[in-house]
């Protein structure tokens, strides 16, 4: 695997993991929140794992059925494209 791409993992999957953080952290203080396309958004561009990993973390989302959903389904497709793209050198 390029390490570019694994550069751009780690940072995609820190961002939607820290925008969990905040999230969570603004709920707690009322202030303004992300909103969840945005956090959704950020599991879909290959920052899934990030999402799970801030949803148990911070145990937030937990209760949402399209995040509970959602994540897990991205994590999974993610790992199937990666598997087709550096596994079977199908691209």
């Amino acid at each position: 695997m390029p390490e570019g791409f694994v550069a751009c993992l780690v940072l995609l999957n820190l961002i939607s993991f820290v925008l969990c953080g905040m999230d969570k952290h603004f709920a707690k203080t009322k202030k303004y929140r992300i909103s969840e396309k945005t956090l959704l958004l950020w599991g879909a561009l290959f920052g899934s794992l990030g999402l799970i990993m801030g949803m148990v973390v911070f145990r937030h989302k937990t209760r949402h059925i399209k995040f509970v959903i959602a994540a897990p389904v991205f994590f999974v497709i993610h790992v199937i494209v990666m598997a087709l793209v550096f596994g079977y050198g199908v691209f």
